[in-house]
């Protein structure tokens, strides 16, 4: 079982961001699936353009999420990929550290 390290209760706000970009992701996600669009569509390859996009922009949310939520808690650089969030605890851990 892997530690994790306690680092902060985070605030309603942050939480929902977290939990907002997530799901833009996922759905940005679902929507390149390749059952998602029928290719004799006229429109597919703008829907997938469309797709492709919306998850560079959502990724890139995610990214300066973490990094903004770092450096807001004191939470070193290199740690940033080992951050997760308990929703139902509302709290920050660092995997593997103890």
């Amino acid at each position: 079982m892997q530690e994790r390290k306690n680092t902060v209760v985070l605030g309603k706000e942050e939480s929902d961001s977290y939990y907002l970009i997530s799901n833009k992701i996922k759905c940005a996600k679902q929507a390149l699936h390749p059952g998602f669009i029928d290719a004799a569509d006229r429109e597919a390859g703008r829907i997938v353009r469309d797709a492709i996009f919306a998850l560079a922009d959502y990724q890139a949310l995610q990214n300066n999420f973490w990094r903004e939520l770092a450096a807001r808690h004191g939470i070193k650089p290199e740690h940033i990929t080992k951050l997760r969030i308990d929703f139902a605890a509302n709290r920050l851990y660092i995997d593997g550290e103890q």
